[in-house]
């Protein structure tokens, strides 16, 4: 797969915010009645993907305009506390930056765009709420608590504007609503016993399609969605430097040159499964042996999916 890059992103979209003095209760309605209704798929760095992507479908099958949006929040960079390492180091973020640009581009095939901003999740969604007339956001569910918290935060300043937040699950293989209903009662302790679980008694829903050609809705015509394009950050406007300099990426021992994206996750999974016949031929699994023929090291023992399905891009 070709590697995307900031330059490939004409269109991103972002804006800095100047509060404005607050409208008298009369003008104020006034305004609330002339901004431009939308809707908002809020995606996270785990689902930047089109494919099998619920809320993008429910979102332009309301034929309202819609607002793609992806935040580059602050908090996912800053240094831990007690290591003082970042959340997200220079090799995830550059897998996040080639994510975001390949979505980018896959939306602007349909005529789309992906608004990118820059700082914290829920000032972004205050600024939205000011400038649109936001029928409801939609986002899939998290499962981690700072990521839960974060949606809780996103829920307060929604709800103090009179906008829902839906949530919908769409990270797993099987749907959560799918499994059995006795499992949370007595969970399996192995993936073997939950694997034979759910292959005798749920199934693996359909995939969701794409909007066809020509049922995308259109993009907002006004405000700073609409505004003028701006890059994305670098490495080092991350915080992702080493002695001033952002550190390479390269690294020769990687057995794949792994791009992030939609496009380069399905083209490995068609590479992989299809045209090498990898899981018949080389595949050995999470086995961590040095017997030959039986050891997970090699370049083609295991699937190499990881990166990808970490930003749920090859579902």
């Amino acid at each position: 797969a070709e590697r995307a890059s900031a330059s490939d992103a004409s269109h991103f979209h972002s804006t800095v915010q100047t509060p404005r003095p607050p409208a008298s209760p009369a003008s104020a309605l006034s305004e609330e009645m002339q901004k431009e209704q939308v809707v908002i798929v809020w995606h996270k760095c785990t689902d930047l993907r089109l494919h099998d992507h619920e809320t993008s479908s429910i979102a332009h099958a309301t034929g309202l305009p819609v607002i793609h949006l992806f935040v580059f929040d602050p908090f996912w960079f800053a240094p831990l506390p007690l290591t003082k390492l970042p959340k997200t180091g220079v090799h995830r973020a550059t897998f996040l930056l080639e994510s975001v640009v390949n979505l980018h581009l896959n939306l602007q095939r349909h005529g789309q765009r992906l608004h990118v901003f820059h700082g914290p999740t829920e000032e972004i969604f205050k600024h939205l709420c000011v400038e649109y007339q936001i029928k409801f956001v939609c986002a899939f569910s998290e499962v981690c608590s700072q990521e839960l918290r974060l949606d809780e935060r996103v829920r307060a300043v929604l709800a103090t504007n009179g906008v829902q937040l839906r949530l919908y699950w769409g990270f797993t293989l099987y749907h959560l609503d799918d499994l059995p209903a006795d499992l949370m009662r007595r969970f399996p302790k192995t993936y073997s016993a939950f694997r034979r679980l759910v292959e005798e008694r749920s199934r693996v829903r359909a995939e969701v399609r794409c909007p066809e050609d020509g049922c995308w809705s259109p993009p907002p015509t006004s405000g700073s969605a609409h505004a003028s394009a701006t890059r994305l950050p670098t490495l080092a406007e991350l915080g992702l430097c080493v002695d001033g300099q952002a550190a390479s990426r390269v690294d020769e021992r990687a057995p794949v040159a792994w791009v992030g994206g939609e496009q380069a996750a399905l083209g490995w999974v068609q590479e992989y499964i299809w045209r090498r016949d990898g899981l018949s031929r080389q595949y050995v699994g999470a086995t961590n042996t040095m017997t030959e023929g039986k050891c997970a090291i090699g370049a083609e023992s295991t699937t190499k999916l990881s990166p990808w399905l970490a930003h749920d891009q090859a579902v």
